[in-house]
C-alpha cells in the first residue's frame, strides 16, 4: 500500500443515473439539515463530547445507518457517503421515520475520518466495501495500513470495528491487514464468528443480493488494542 494520503481516496461514480426531480429537492431541501459539522479541533458539533457516536462508512442505501439510528435514539449515527442515490434513500427514510440523530458526510470517507479528534467514536461499520478485484486497484481499498491507523485514532477505548464482505479475498486482505497493524483484537473464538451475522436490521440491498447469489458474508469484528 502506498502511503502517499492522495493514494488514499475512496473512489467512485457519484451518481449512478439522472437524478429524479423528488431527489433532487431532497438533496437540495433535505439534505443540508442532515451534513456533518466538524470543528476546528475537531470536534463533532452536532453530538455531545459525552455522547457515543458511531460512524458507517459507504452506507450504500442507507437500511443499517437508519436502523441504527432509530433504535439507539441516544447514540449519534454518522453516515459517509459520495453516491448521491444512496444518500437521497437515505434521506428517504430520514423524513418517513423522522428521524432526528443522523449526520450525513457526502465525500470521500477518509477525508471525514483525518479530520475527527482522537478517541471520539465509539464504532465503526465498513459493510460490503467495495473489494476492487483487481491487483492495480489494491490501493484503493478502505482497509489498508494507513486507513487502519486512522480507524485506531478516531475510536475510543475498546472501541470496535464491524466489518462485512463476500469476497474470500478482500477478506484474507482485511485480517492480514488488521492482525499486521496489531492496532486491534480480532474478537473470534471459532468459525460460527464469523458465520453469525453480526449486524441488526433488514438486509441491506446490497447484502440481499450476495446472499441470493450464494455468496456467502462474513462478518468481522475487531477491537481496538491499547498500545
Amino acid at each position: 500500500m502506498e502511503e502517499n494520503k492522495n493514494t488514499n481516496r475512496l473512489h467512485g461514480r457519484k451518481k449512478l443515473y439522472k437524478l429524479s426531480d423528488e431527489k433532487k429537492s431532497l438533496l437540495d431541501d433535505v439534505l443540508p439539515k442532515f451534513i456533518i459539522d466538524i470543528d476546528n479541533n475537531g470536534h463533532l458539533s452536532n453530538f455531545s463530547q459525552e455522547q457515543d457516536v458511531f460512524l458507517e462508512i459507504g452506507f450504500g442505501y442507507g437500511e443499517h445507518t437508519a436502523f441504527q439510528a432509530y433504535s439507539n435514539p441516544n447514540i449519534g449515527i454518522i453516515g459517509a457517503e459520495p453516491f448521491l442515490n444512496g444518500i437521497t434513500n437515505l434521506l428517504k427514510i430520514i423524513v418517513k421515520e423522522n428521524i432526528k440523530n443522523i449526520k450525513i458526510y457526502n465525500h470521500d470517507a477518509i477525508t471525514l475520518i483525518e479530520s475527527i479528534k482522537s478517541e471520539t467514536i465509539s464504532r465503526i461499520y465498513i459493510l460490503f466495501p467495495d473489494p476492487w478485484p483487481k491487483s492495480r486497484h489494491n490501493k484503493r481499498r478502505i482497509i489498508n495500513e494507513s486507513s487502519i491507523k486512522e480507524y485506531s485514532r478516531i475510536l475510543k477505548k475498546d472501541g470496535k470495528i464491524i466489518i462485512a464482505t463476500d469476497s474470500k479475498d478482500y477478506q484474507h486482505w482485511i485480517l492480514l491487514y488488521m492482525q499486521k497493524s496489531k492496532l486491534f483484537e480480532w474478537l473470534v473464538h471459532d468459525a460460527n464468528d464469523w458465520r453469525t451475522r453480526l449486524i441488526k436490521g433488514p438486509l441491506t440491498k446490497y447484502e440481499n443480493k450476495s446472499i441470493k447469489s450464494n455468496n456467502k458474508p462474513v462478518y468481522l469484528m475487531f477491537k481496538k488494542n491499547i498500545i
